[in-house]
């Protein structure tokens, strides 16, 4: 014998069903990071080493 009515059921079925649409999982956060923030952190510590190795090397060539 079901403790819960049928309408009581339905309630507690949609609510857990579409709960999951309120949250923003850990998995998306981190493709969003490996997406936006890790290329563009590498252009920039690329950019910032040619700018490094450019001023060490520029008495060397000159």
């Amino acid at each position: 014998m079901s403790l819960l009515f049928g309408t009581e059921r339905a309630e507690i079925h949609d609510r857990v069903r579409d709960s999951s649409e309120n949250l923003l999982p850990l998995s998306t956060i981190g493709q969003i990071i490996g997406t936006l923030i890790l290329p563009t952190a590498t252009f920039i510590i690329a950019v910032a080493g040619e700018a490094y190795v450019s001023a060490l090397m520029g008495p060397l060539i000159w």
